[in-house]
């Protein structure tokens, strides 16, 4: 998130709406946490490690403003298991897809648009990620994984590689202009 701060403090086009600063709903008593129901009957919880925004300041882009779920990917948890109702990485991103699918976060957040950031510990773990990612039926898309490594390595938070579902490589902006500094 200091990354993503200054990577985005800067920057001509781009604010960073942190957590704080996100529309929250005023009724619910953890607004940052939600359950969903999968078609099984059976209710997950979502928690995400880190919530936050980008909003474009040109009103031609604003289109593209998009809430920001991070999940921090330790790889302790299993990524898939026999039994649904225990966790597993592929049990969370059926909660967030449902949670797209039931127009949960528009209803929480007013934000219609969002993605989930996985950091992971190793590029490996990573492309095992993606390939849990790869099995869901709808909404791959909301899904980009990165790992530590590829994390340390890019100074430019907006500028890091994020990888889909299906290998393709994203940013979560195109490099711009930057304020100049006072020296």
């Amino acid at each position: 998130m200091v990354g993503m701060e200054l990577s985005c403090r800067d920057n001509l086009f781009l604010k960073l709406i942190s957590t704080d600063e996100l529309p929250l709903p005023e009724t619910t008593r953890l607004p940052l946490q939600w359950n969903v129901t999968v078609k099984s009957g059976a209710k997950f919880g979502v928690i995400p490690d880190a919530v936050f925004a980008l909003q474009w300041l040109h009103t031609s882009d604003q289109q593209n403003d998009t809430l920001y779920f991070v999940e921090a990917d330790r790889g302790t948890m299993p990524i898939t298991r026999r039994n649904p109702k225990q966790s597993s990485f592929f049990r969370k991103l059926l909660a967030y897809q449902q949670s797209w699918t039931q127009g949960v976060v528009q209803e929480r957040f007013g934000q219609r648009r969002f993605r989930v950031l996985t950091i992971t510990s190793t590029k490996q773990r990573r492309e095992h990620l993606m390939q849990a990612c790869a099995e869901l039926k709808t909404g791959k898309g909301l899904f980009l994984f990165t790992d530590q490594e590829t994390l340390r390595a890019t100074p430019n938070t907006l500028l890091l590689p994020w990888f889909t579902a299906d290998g393709a490589i994203e940013t979560l902006a195109e490099p711009a202009p930057v304020r100049a500094r006072a020296t």
